[in-house]
């Protein structure tokens, strides 16, 4: 078990991907002897794959913090690897001296239209009926070109179907939004 944690954003621009962001708290300083102890990978969830690109953190002094800086993180893709990073083959790694296997792991997902993400908690619920600790994510990707009016969704927690409301959706008990703008 660790407390590591960390997000990058990814900004693909033609054929050049840009990644910036940071990592914190891991259980040990960073591994560098491992590629550097940071890079993407080639390879579905679930699967290990080869380094694709090595990723250049500023670490904190005791190489458990870092920031990626994309001036330093810029990479020229081939044809192949735009068509492996939209079908979500890669992902990042970050490997302490503790987890030398891999301390964090994250898919790279997106190259869509529109990304949304809600992270969920019983104690959003309105009015508040439920005391809980737990937690989860719901992620909607829209990837038609073609415009729509409606979204419709259903989700299924514990057996019931449960309204919520979501960024500028809100989902009602028949599970059908407002328009969108």
């Amino acid at each position: 078990m660790t407390t590591a944690n960390g997000a990058v954003d990814l900004e693909l621009n033609g054929d050049e991907l840009t990644l910036s962001g940071s990592f914190s708290n891991l259980s040990s300083a960073l591994n560098t002897a491992i590629a550097g102890g940071a890079h993407i990978h080639v390879g579905l969830p679930g699967e290990n794959g080869a380094v694709v690109f090595p990723l250049t953190p500023n670490t904190s002094p005791d190489g458990m913090n870092g920031i990626f800086v994309g001036s330093k993180n810029t990479f020229t893709l081939t044809p192949s690897q735009l068509d492996d990073l939209r079908a979500r083959r890669f992902y990042v790694n970050i490997h302490s001296m503790n987890f030398a296997g891999s301390e964090l792991r994250g898919q790279i997902v997106g190259h869509a239209r529109a990304l949304y993400r809600a992270h969920l908690s019983g104690m959003n619920a309105v009015p508040s009926q439920v005391i809980t600790g737990g937690l989860g994510v719901f992620m909607a990707e829209i990837v038609t070109k073609k415009p729509f009016i409606f979204l419709e969704i259903s989700i299924a927690l514990n057996q019931k179907l449960l309204p919520t409301s979501w960024g500028d959706f809100t989902f009602t008990e028949d599970w059908q939004d407002k328009p969108v703008p």
